[in-house]
This record gives C-alpha cells, sequence and structure tokens, in this order.
C-alpha cells in the first residue's frame, strides 16, 4: 500500500514537471514578430539567422530578403499591414526619426491590441560601435544572445587587429561622396567617419557635426583631399568642372576612385568588413598582403 502511494506521487510529479518544462519550452521557442522598415537592421537579423522572427520589411530590405513581406519604405509606411501583422517591435534607424513620430502618434486603442501606441525601438548608427551594440540588441530580443555575442567579440577583434596593421601609416585625406546634386558626404556623425578612419584614412568633413552634411565645390577646393570615392555610377571627369579639378591633390596624383555598387560600404551591419577590407587596401596599399591575410580570417563572421 505504501509503495502504491509512493508511485502515484511519483507519477504525479513527473506529470507536473512534464506540464511546467512543455510551458517552459513553449515560451522560449516563442518568437518576437519584428518589423524593419531599414535595410541594416534587416542585415543584422539575417546576420544572426534570426528571419524567422521578421515578419515585415521596407521595400529596400527587398534586395536582402526578397520573401519579406513588404509594410513600408523608408519614409512610409502601411498601417492597415502593421495592424494586421501585430508586431512586438517595429525596428527604425537613425534618420527616421519623423517616422517614429507618426507612428508613435498613431492611437490604437479601437483596434484591442495589446498596446495602445505601436512599439517603436529607432537603433543609431552613428559610431561602427553601434553596428555591435545593435546586433546586441536584436540578440536579445530574437534569443539568439550568445550568436550576437559570439559575433561581436570576433568584429571587435578584426578592428583592432586592423588598426595593428595600419598604426604608423601616415594618414590620408580622403573625401566621400554619397551623392553629386548637392554634394553630400558623411560628417562625424556618420558610422563612415569611422570606416575612414579605422582605415588609415582622415575624413575631410569630420569636422562637421551631422550625419550627411553638403559642401559647395569651393570648400572642396579649400580642403583639398588627397582621395575622392564616388558613387559607382559617376564619372571622375564629370564630378566637378575641369578648371577646379586642377586644384586638387586627388586628381593631380589620379585617386579619384569610383567605389563597388555592391552596397558593402552602405549599411552599418558586419558585412561592412568587405567594405572595410577594399577602402584600407586603396588608401594602404603598401600593406597589401598584411590587409588580404586580415580579411582572410575575418571575411566571414
Amino acid at each position: 500500500m505504501a509503495l502504491r502511494l509512493i508511485l502515484t506521487l511519483i507519477y504525479l510529479m513527473l506529470i507536473q514537471f512534464s506540464l511546467v518544462n512543455t510551458a517552459y519550452g513553449q515560451k522560449l521557442n516563442s518568437k518576437v514578430r519584428l518589423i524593419s522598415l531599414s535595410p541594416s537592421n534587416t542585415l543584422l537579423i539575417k546576420e544572426l539567422n534570426a528571419q524567422t522572427s521578421l515578419i515585415g520589411i521596407s521595400s529596400y530590405c527587398r534586395q536582402f530578403y526578397p520573401q519579406g513581406n513588404i509594410v513600408g519604405a523608408f519614409t512610409s509606411f502601411n498601417l492597415e499591414k502593421i495592424i494586421y501583422l501585430k508586431p512586438d517591435y517595429i525596428l527604425l534607424v537613425s534618420g527616421q526619426e519623423g517616422m517614429q513620430q507618426r507612428l508613435s502618434n498613431i492611437d490604437l486603442t479601437s483596434y484591442k491590441l495589446k498596446y495602445r501606441h505601436f512599439p517603436v525601438l529607432i537603433l543609431p548608427n552613428h559610431k561602427i560601435s553601434d553596428i555591435t551594440n545593435n546586433l546586441l540588441l536584436l540578440g536579445r530580443l530574437t534569443g539568439k544572445e550568445a550568436l550576437a555575442c559570439a559575433k561581436e567579440h570576433k568584429f571587435n577583434r578584426g578592428l583592432s587587429d586592423l588598426k595593428t596593421i595600419l598604426s604608423g601609416k601616415t594618414k590620408v585625406r580622403v573625401f566621400y561622396c554619397l551623392w553629386t546634386s548637392p554634394l553630400i558626404t558623411a560628417g562625424n556623425r556618420s558610422f563612415l567617419n569611422d570606416i575612414i578612419n579605422i582605415c588609415g584614412g582622415i575624413n575631410i568633413a569630420n569636422y562637421i557635426s551631422k550625419d550627411y552634411p553638403s559642401l559647395n565645390q569651393e570648400t572642396l577646393v579649400k580642403l583639398n583631399p588627397d582621395y575622392i570615392f564616388l558613387p559607382s555610377n559617376v564619372r571622375p571627369s564629370d564630378f566637378i568642372t575641369q578648371p577646379l579639378q586642377n586644384y586638387l591633390n586627388a586628381y593631380k596624383y589620379h585617386c579619384v576612385v569610383n567605389y563597388p555598387n555592391d552596397n558593402f560600404l552602405s549599411y552599418p551591419c558586419l558585412n561592412i568588413v568587405e567594405g572595410i577590407y577594399w577602402l584600407a587596401l586603396k588608401l594602404h596599399p603598401e600593406v597589401k598582403d598584411k590587409l588580404n591575410n586580415w580579411y582572410a580570417k575575418y571575411r566571414s563572421i
């Protein structure tokens, strides 16, 4: 009798243990529902292999995630689609503050959702350190924290090794052109400013406390960069007028270069290692072998 009672108690405990673990497992396996309205956030989510959490994207993300459900663009969104998808978070980046305000001002009380206003997160992209900070945040949201930490460690180690390779090298003055009409470049609040510095250059617009300021041609001549990087569809001969070209070191020494049309310097994500390698090699070809070895080690993060 006593044995039967003991066995019954053990059986009931096992059932309770099984139910608790099942509930816990369901909680662990539940996916956060994310909408990304910027390519860099979408790329970071892909780099974490967390696409199953991505329920909506912008039209600009489609090239990186073709099967994604488009719910907006960089400056606009489809309210009906977002309400239908019921996201846990809507992810934006620096420069989308206007979108954040519009989304946050929508009163969702009448839609019987679990929140009154859309939960919006802006992931900054002012510094290169924002890449790994954003990666860690997304890792926590998607249950990929261990992977995010491993990738963050390797990315930062790669940057440290690159600094060692380029230490003692003469800094090259760089003008990085993002748009030609008007003349848009990267200021000191853009991650590209850090990229140029890490690659052994000096951004001639680093004195401007903006993300992407505009310059006129006279200012460009005055700052006189050693290297000019242009969009892939701009011919160096058409960039500025011929008389002004004669005053620029970059033209005198044939250092006006089109950057590739592969977007690997456009978006602050781990894939920017491709762009860092390319830019460092352009600025400091004298350490080509070391840079090639560096790239072979860190190209896949």
